[in-house]
Order: C-alpha cells, then sequence, then structure tokens
C-alpha cells in the first residue's frame, strides 16, 4: 500500500477464503493504481477451487469529481487473457443448478475463453471474445455495441460471429434421435449483422453436410 499526492495504490500478493457453502477462494493477486485520471487493474489473477481468470483491466476519466457527476465520459479498456470456467463453482450459490442436464454436460470438457474490448456506456468495441468447450466446439465474437445499457436504444454492428461444432458435441446435449434429425459430422456457422431491436440485417453462411448455405 503507498499514497502519494493525486496517486495512490495498493498490491494483494495473495488474498483467499472459504465460504460457509464450501465455495472457495484460493488466491487472489492483483497491482492496483488510482489516480485522478485513471484506475489500473494490472496483473489480476484469480483462483476458485474450478475456475480461474488472469487480465487487465483500465479506466479512464477527466477527473474522480467529473467521473461521479457524468459516468458516460469514462472509457475502459478490458483484457481477460485466460478464463478457465468451471460450472461446479455455480453450484455452491444455487445448488439446484446441478441437477440441469445442459449444466451437467458442461462438465464433461473443459471450458476456456478470452475477452478483449474497449470503450464507454455509450459504444463498446468487442475486439475479441473467443470461447472454447473442449476441443471441437468453440465461437468468435467481434463487433460493436451502441448503447449497451439501454435496450432501447440498443444497437450493433456485429463483424463476425463463428460457431463450430461437430456431431459428438451436439449430441451431447440433445440427442439428434430425440429432434428426427441427423447432425452434420461437423459445422460451421459465420454470421454477420448490423441493426437494432427493431431493425437490423444479417448475413449467414452454413457450412453442414458437405455443403455450403448462404443466407
Amino acid at each position: 500500500l503507498y499514497y502519494k499526492p493525486k496517486k495512490a495504490g495498493f498490491s494483494f500478493d495473495k488474498f483467499g477464503f472459504i465460504e460457509r457453502s464450501g465455495f472457495k477462494l484460493e488466491n487472489f493477486q492483483a497491482q492496483l493504481v488510482l489516480n485522478d485520471s485513471s484506475l489500473q487493474v494490472n496483473e489480476l489473477s484469480v483462483n476458485t477451487g474450478h475456475s480461474d481468470l488472469e487480465g487487465d483491466f483500465n479506466l479512464e476519466y477527466p477527473s474522480l469529481v467529473a467521473v461521479m457527476d457524468e459516468p458516460e465520459k469514462a472509457s475502459m479498456a478490458l483484457a481477460i487473457q485466460n478464463i478457465n470456467l468451471g460450472v461446479e463453482d455455480a453450484y455452491y450459490f444455487a445448488p439446484s443448478l446441478k441437477y440441469n442436464p445442459y449444466l451437467k454436460t458442461c462438465e464433461r470438457k473443459s471450458f476456456n475463453a478470452s475477452l478483449l474490448a474497449s470503450g464507454n456506456r455509450n459504444k463498446v468495441r468487442l475486439k475479441e471474445i473467443a470461447a472454447k468447450w473442449g476441443k471441437s466446439t468453440s465461437m468468435d465474437i467481434s463487433g460493436t455495441l451502441s448503447n449497451p445499457l439501454d435496450t432501447d436504444r440498443l444497437a450493433w454492428d456485429l463483424d463476425e460471429f463463428n460457431f463450430i461444432s461437430t456431431a459428438a458435441d451436439l449430441n451431447l446435449f440433445t440427442p439428434e434421435d430425440s429432434l428426427g434429425i441427423k447432425y452434420p459430422q461437423s459445422l460451421d456457422l459465420s454470421v454477420s449483422s448490423a441493426g437494432s431491436l427493431d431493425d437490423f440485417n444479417l448475413e449467414a453462411v452454413l457450412q453442414a453436410y458437405n455443403a455450403s448455405v448462404v443466407l
């Protein structure tokens, strides 16, 4: 912990606890620096019993007084380089979820993700959202969200939405015989879209069954 005129900071080298439900925060580490124009959270590392996260966060603003009066003047940059998510952590807070068949299926394979984003409360640039479940199912997203906190004015410009999976993975969630169809051995869906909830356009390319369909 340190303090200088117009600047303060502190470091969490190791912090953890076990909650009464059994949830365990094994370690929390971060370097925080606060001054009159920015808040920086560097080398953030969070480890629980089933999940972990690593990344950095930066918030910039004209001044502390100005951002409290007008939060829209703040801008942020978020870089979560590594997320390993274990759904088992959720069971400590909502025990009934352990009986959800879809979540039980999620337990079978590791879920990894990363996130790069920047912007403010009026516009957020999603530079990259990448997620992977096991080795064969993945999702990548990039684009821009306008007015993300106002559903009446929400708009988007989605550069990329790409979903890749296999028949083996899809069958784990919903068996094809229950739907009366046969999944393709591999599936690759790419989507781009722009607009709002009232009016939007969408273009999609689906590669499956050894063919490509353009919508």
